[in-house]
């Protein structure tokens, strides 16, 4: 099963990042997640969702895919019953934002797309509404300029979120070596002074694994929540 990246403006995304609570481990998270979460997000109105492992076990993200959402009412609804689940004795919510498409790049293939085990990177920009179209407009540039030049990637693509806080950059890559090959740069990326002189705040770069993915409404669960990967 693949969670194909929409490429439609109109389409809507979110990202929730969670980590466990004191007393739970990564794992448990990870049950509760799948168990618990995701399918509330198919409930709510969430067509494909995929959890996203970090490399250094501290925290598991949910991306999701939704149904177009037509109002700010609708938004409301919708995150008023996520938010039901939400108050959880086993995780809590470090950051949940939508999101819509700024700009895409792949490799190869007609779209991108996220499988169970793809290595990934997740890119977080820190903005304001008055900046983010500046910033976005930066990402569409640096992807246009370097993205052929990056050595293992397949996919990246930015969105910035409804409420004009954040830019995210979804990288999918052939391996871990190959994504975690910037934080190994003793400047980090080239293009974050860019960033920071837009008006960009607390960048974060972090690499992560895909464990699990699953469609409304029947989830095929592919998940092996005690598998490994390699370190590089």
């Amino acid at each position: 099963m693949a969670l194909a990246i929409p490429r439609e403006q109109s389409s809507r995304v979110a990202l929730g990042i969670y980590k466990p609570i004191t007393g739970y481990d990564i794992h448990d998270a990870l049950r509760h997640i799948t168990a618990e979460l995701i399918p509330a997000f198919h409930k709510a109105g969430s067509t494909k969702a995929a959890a996203l492992n970090s490399v250094n076990g501290s925290w598991v993200a949910i991306f999701s895919v939704w149904k177009t959402v037509v109002s700010e009412k609708e938004d409301s609804r919708i995150a008023d019953e996520l938010g039901k689940n939400w108050a959880s004795s086993v995780v809590r919510v470090v950051e949940w934002r939508w999101f819509h498409l700024s700009c895409q790049e792949h490799r190869d293939a007609s779209f991108a797309e996220l499988r169970f085990g793809d290595i990934v990177n997740l890119r977080r920009i820190g903005s304001s509404r008055k900046k983010q179209e500046v910033l976005a407009y930066s990402c569409l540039a640096i992807l246009k300029a370097y993205f052929k030049q990056m050595k293992g990637i397949r996919s990246y693509t930015f969105y910035s979120s409804v409420d004009g806080k954040r830019i995210i950059g979804l990288g999918i890559w052939d391996d871990i070596q190959s994504a975690s090959a910037i934080l190994k740069e003793s400047n980090g990326s080239p293009a974050e002074p860019y960033w920071y002189s837009l008006g960009a705040k607390k960048l974060k770069y972090e690499v992560c694994q895909v464990v699990f993915v699953s469609t409304a409404p029947q989830l095929e669960k592919v998940m092996h929540i005690n598998s490994t990967w390699e370190r590089g």
